[in-house]
């Protein structure tokens, strides 16, 4: 029996962590497991945009290429994929990006009959944390085309300085942010489909709740955080100091935002459907530096003189 292995599965969110499952399955029995997050980040994106826009029953193939893995995602709607921006709450747009940005290869064509192949391939080795020439499209796919900084004439702005963040460290954790941030809005998206009396999923949902409303309520500061580190990192520079604009009453929103990723954690940490959270707990240390830093500033200015 070869090493390539195929498994179907109906467009439902549910599926999500069985699919990330059998991919990091197989990629141990290849022998590839260092290109795992990768592979598992891009695979999300591709198995979205089944259960948004093509809604048909798919296909997940793996199978070993040259030194390292061809990723295909086979369903049944012939219309092709395209890429786009993530706007602030979007739940599509930005899975072609995200592939265009780190794997080696990849490609989209229609199959025979009906439907249509979207393929990947990652290799060991020649893919890094943020690819230097992905950083343009990740730019364009996260779209920050509000004005920054902030005019100070808007309102009473607080500036928060947060020095020397580790610029691929940053962007590495933002990235992985926002795949866990899609998987909870798919979880909302399929809500309807899963009874609530069942512990595990009320749970899931709950926290799934928590932490979209929490992400929306402080979206201006993960904004101007992401595109700190996004300048940065196109810059090439190995340190970022972060220097945000926000009114002192961020500091609820903030605190509020680091709560809801700290349970999204805790679910993942025990093996539940949030199976993107255990990469995000990876990044835990910096996300915590620069949240703490911003709501202990905003906070002294919340404080009577």
């Amino acid at each position: 029996m070869g090493l390539g292995a195929v498994r179907s599965y109906p467009p439902d969110p549910v599926v999500l962590a069985s699919a990330r499952s059998f991919a990091a399955d197989r990629l141990r029995a290849m022998g590839l497991s260092e290109v795992q997050d990768d592979v598992q980040l891009l695979l999300t994106e591709l198995i979205t945009n089944v259960i948004i826009h093509a809604r048909t029953n798919f296909e997940v193939r793996l199978e070993p290429s040259g030194a390292g893995v061809r990723v295909e995602v086979v369903d049944g709607n012939p219309t092709m994929p395209a890429a786009g921006t993530l706007a602030p709450g979007a739940l599509s747009g930005r899975g072609l990006t995200l592939v265009q940005s780190v794997a080696n290869r990849w490609g989209a064509q229609h199959k025979q009959g009906d439907g249509k192949t979207v393929w990947f391939e990652v290799v060991p080795g020649e893919v890094e944390s943020v690819p230097e020439a992905g950083i343009d499209a990740l730019l364009a796919m996260w779209d920050d085309s509000a004005d920054y900084p902030p005019s100070r004439d808007s309102g009473s702005l607080v500036e928060v300085v947060v020095p020397d963040l580790p610029v691929q460290q940053l962007v590495a954790a933002k990235a992985h942010m926002e795949d866990l941030l899609r998987e909870v809005q798919l979880v909302l998206l399929g809500n309807d489909r899963r009874p609530l009396g069942i512990p595990q999923w009320s749970t899931l949902v709950e926290i799934a709740r928590q932490l979209d409303a929490a992400a929306e309520e402080f979206a201006e500061g993960r904004r101007q955080v992401r595109l700190h580190a996004l300048e940065a990192a196109a810059r090439g520079e190995e340190l970022v100091t972060l220097h945000l604009f926000l009114p002192p009453e961020a500091a609820g929103p903030a605190a509020r935002y680091s709560e809801a990723v700290e349970r999204a954690e805790e679910l993942g940490a025990a093996g539940d459907l949030l199976v993107t959270a255990d990469q995000i707990t990876q990044h835990a240390d910096i996300r915590r530096r620069y949240l703490d830093a911003v709501i202990e500033q905003l906070r002294a200015h919340q404080r009577p003189r």
